[in-house]
């Protein structure tokens, strides 16, 4: 459970890579994505995008 340490359902607990297998397999295969690139997984909801203001624009390309 994600949300461990606090009774608010919609609080966000950040966790160490080395737990993500266990509690967020779905999640791994946008772990090697270049810089600037988001994705929100939720359940069976899923985006992902390219946020240019992640990166120094000399970094794309």
């Amino acid at each position: 459970m994600l949300t461990q340490g606090t009774a608010d359902k919609d609080f966000f607990a950040p966790m160490h890579i080395a737990h993500l297998e266990q509690h967020c397999p779905g999640v791994l295969k946008f772990l090697g994505f270049p810089p600037g690139w988001r994705f929100l997984f939720a359940g069976d909801y899923l985006d992902v995008w390219f946020d240019p203001s992640l990166v120094d624009p000399s970094d794309v390309g």
